[in-house]
């Protein structure tokens, strides 16, 4: 085999062996930190759907890396966890479960909706609250908010609509804040 076939088909096995090798060349191991999302949703129907959008979009841009949500579920009964209809997790099980996952940070949040009369009629309004828990500190080092209940709109009572506000301002902030990188 002459030397450009061999070089060739070398490249690639070095690539794979450099990126298992050395976490330091792949992307989980940058400054992108890991992170244990759980909320309390008092709308279910918009709940997962809203979920999905925030991971992946700041996935997408590279902001967090998620745990995914079947191994949240899973360590959450492992660990005798649940979320209530008053709130989230308190901030030490939070900790704990974010430890359990391998997490930076753990976030138990809460997506509430809630029925606002406005001068267009009534209509539904979002409250993402996003508090980041770091589990090597304990400490409560960001927490973002975002609520449409001060939104004038021409949307009128558009469920949905609202919910995309919501996200679309909480995802800009969370993308923005430069606190939340991975030590």
């Amino acid at each position: 085999m002459n030397i450009f076939k061999r070089t060739l088909i070398s490249i690639p096995i070095l690539f794979s062996l450099l990126f298992t090798a050395f976490p330091a060349f792949s992307e989980e191991s940058n400054n992108v930190p890991r992170v244990c999302l759980v909320w309390n949703s008092t709308d279910e129907e918009l709940s997962d759907e809203a979920y999905r959008t925030l991971v992946e979009t700041l996935e997408k841009e590279k902001k967090f890396i998620f745990v995914k949500k079947e191994d949240v579920d899973k360590a959450m009964k492992e660990l005798g966890f649940s979320v209530s209809l008053w709130g989230s997790l308190s901030r030490n099980e939070a900790l704990e479960l974010g430890k359990h996952l391998n997490a930076n940070y753990s976030i138990a949040g809460t997506f509430t909706a809630m029925k606002t009369l406005t001068f267009g009629g009534w209509r539904t309004d979002f409250d993402i609250y996003l508090p980041f828990y770091n589990t090597e500190t304990g400490r409560l080092d960001a927490e973002e908010r975002s609520q449409t209940g001060f939104t004038w709109t021409t949307q009128g009572t558009d469920k949905k609509y609202m919910m995309e506000e919501a996200l679309k301002d909480i995802i800009a902030k969370l993308i923005a804040n430069q606190k939340l990188v991975k030590k």
